[in-house]
């Protein structure tokens, strides 16, 4: 019997920031490639620093339930790995946790990334008595294999732990960049809880080497006691990157829709079952349709932005748009590095009739392919996020968590990205 992932509560936070419709400026004749002229921004696309400290008082905003887990007075550990971290709203409240109640915290972050929210979080002690539960950094990675994991857990090693993962690391992630979150409270008696605390122990003690990570990781999942969920799997990158890229294809395969929310995109495998189901002819086609930053179209125009994106992920893209992809583009602010930073796929499918197709027994394997599907984690849709970067992938079948990205991807594509035929027909900012 199939074991679904049972948990005490979860939710899918988005960013979503609430900025208001920058004007271009005063004199400035934009036009838009349709030739339709061109006042603001779209609203709540295109944010300002100032736009920060509003979108992360949103009660319903990632840095609030995150706040709220720290201040929780259960909180006793912390345990976070991200690429980056510099929310200062976040350092605070995780340093009064630290210097108020002797919280310990352990935290994992890339080597080649900026460490002055880091130091100063290592600089906040604990209570006289409990200097056991100072912080304590660790950095893994290297010039080619970045940590990339995106992970905060809340007492990783009691009986009831919270987990929270998605797209964004600890900084404008929280709050100006669009990125997707969940947030998920369970017992630790199940094969996901585990499975990340073996995450945890490796990153701490086993991931000076890939190859030590990866024989700690497998035999660490292997000795769990609890079956792993069918609704609710993760992989861990690059040790399990191709069970990923496999659960990402048998997603696609057969789908009616796929939406793709992503920030850098260039995955062969990705790009290969998007294709086919794009020039699938039994029973039809595939509807794929993508929202992506628009630093991504314009670099495929040769703008200069140097923010990620580049003119061969462009090149690469341009196969799928002569399939029939469709794409729009959420118009971000270049000047302060804010990026669309969801990454996450929701793949559809027709419900099988009664008995499978043909009025036979459906098979297992077609069973599970024919279900709604979520991919998700901190992973780009890039080769290195599956074969070189330590990382977190998902793949969520939950009705409710499928339900709640399906929402965000019609909230994306009709409210806050722009068809191509939309966007300014130069590059231009307010």
């Amino acid at each position: 019997m199939d074991a679904t992932l049972v948990y005490e509560n979860y939710e899918v936070l988005f960013t979503n920031p609430p900025c208001p419709a920058y004007a271009y400026a005063d004199g400035a004749n934009v036009r838009s490639f349709a030739g339709e002229p061109l006042a603001t921004k779209p609203q709540g696309a295109f944010c300002k620093p100032g736009d920060a400290a509003a979108a992360g008082a949103l009660p319903t905003s990632p840095q609030a339930r995150m706040v709220e887990w720290i201040r929780d007075p259960a909180t006793e550990e912390v345990f976070f790995a991200f690429l980056s971290f510099s929310n200062r709203v976040v350092l605070g409240e995780l340093c009064s946790a630290i210097e108020s109640r002797g919280v310990k915290v352990r935290f994992v972050l890339d080597q080649g990334t900026d460490l002055q929210a880091a130091n100063s979080l290592l600089a906040c002690r604990p209570p006289v008595g409990q200097e056991d539960r100072a912080p304590v950094l660790v950095t893994r990675g290297s010039s080619s294999r970045l940590q990339h994991v995106k992970v905060f857990m809340v007492n990783p090693n009691a009986p009831s732990m919270r987990i929270a993962f998605g797209s964004g690391n600890l900084s404008s992630g929280l709050t100006l960049h669009h990125e997707n979150w969940n947030f998920v409270t369970l017992g630790a008696d199940t094969h996901f809880a585990r499975a990340h605390r073996c995450l945890a122990q490796g990153l701490l003690d086993h991931a000076a080497r890939s190859d030590t990570f990866a024989k700690f990781l497998l035999a660490c999942r292997a000795a769990i006691p609890f079956p792993e969920e069918t609704d609710a799997r993760v992989f861990f990158a690059p040790t399990q990157g191709a069970a990923a890229t496999s659960a990402l294809e048998a997603a696609i395969e057969g789908a009616t829709d796929v939406f793709v929310a992503a920030h850098r995109l260039s995955s062969d495998a990705l790009f290969a079952a998007l294709e086919k189901g794009l020039r699938r002819t039994d029973p039809s086609p595939a509807r794929v349709r993508l929202v992506a930053d628009d630093d991504l179209f314009w670099a495929g125009r040769g703008v200069p932005l140097d923010r990620g994106n580049n003119r061969f992920e462009w090149f690469g893209l341009k196969g799928l748009l002569s399939a029939g992809l469709e794409p729009r583009w959420v118009q971000t602010n270049s000047r302060i590095s804010q990026f669309h930073h969801n990454k996450f796929i929701v793949a559809s499918h027709a419900a099988e009739a009664p008995g499978g197709p043909g009025g036979g027994a459906p098979s297992a394997s077609n069973a599970r392919r024919a279900k709604n599907t979520v991919f998700t984690g901190a992973g780009n849709f890039t080769d290195a996020a599956f074969e070189k970067n330590f990382e977190n992938h998902y793949v969520i079948q939950t009705p409710a968590i499928v339900d709640a990205y399906q929402r965000q991807a019609n909230t994306l594509w009709n409210t806050l990205a722009t068809p191509t035929e939309g966007l300014p027909n130069a590059f231009t900012e307010p």
